[in-house]
């Protein structure tokens, strides 16, 4: 895929004539910049299904990624381990790791934890956009790192 062009602004544009798969790397590119307002255009008519909730458009799904990120503002990154595509359909298997030192998540202080969560997500892309992403987590372990939880085998 070639480099995206930039806006007037200097960011990212949404790369165009590419690839389902080269979009989804596209997007976590663009998350692991932090730069959440350069994939809004993507969630225009998406439905996002975290396993804390549904998320339906662009602004919705956008509030998602600010609060996850201002949560682990030094350190957030979503790193590809495996992605598979076939038509409208792309599958990713990530790594996510972060400090937990920022604003609140889902109501929960921050703890200084450093979370290390492996997921994955179904995307259907269609004209350029994403249509839906189903995002599945270990929510246990994923507490147990907050601190919510006690340690696995205590």
């Amino acid at each position: 895929m070639s480099a995206p062009a930039k806006t007037e602004s200097g960011e990212s544009a949404i790369p165009q004539g590419v690839t389902p798969e080269e979009l989804v790397r596209w997007t976590f590119g663009r998350i692991n910049a932090h730069d959440i307002e350069a994939i809004k255009p993507l969630w225009t008519n998406a439905v996002e299904h975290f396993p804390q909730g549904t998320r339906r458009g662009a602004d919705d799904i956008a509030d998602y990624f600010h609060e996850v990120i201002g949560a682990m503002p030094s350190d957030f990154q979503l790193e590809i381990k495996a992605l598979a595509a076939e038509g409208a359909n792309v599958c990713v298997r990530w790594e996510m790791s972060g400090t937990f030192n920022g604003r609140k998540f889902n109501g929960i202080a921050a703890t200084g934890s450093v979370i290390e969560l492996g997921g994955i997500d179904h995307f259907v892309i269609r004209d350029g956009a994403i249509v839906s992403n189903d995002v599945q987590f270990d929510q246990m372990n994923f507490a147990r790192q907050l601190g919510m939880l006690p340690e696995d085998d205590s």
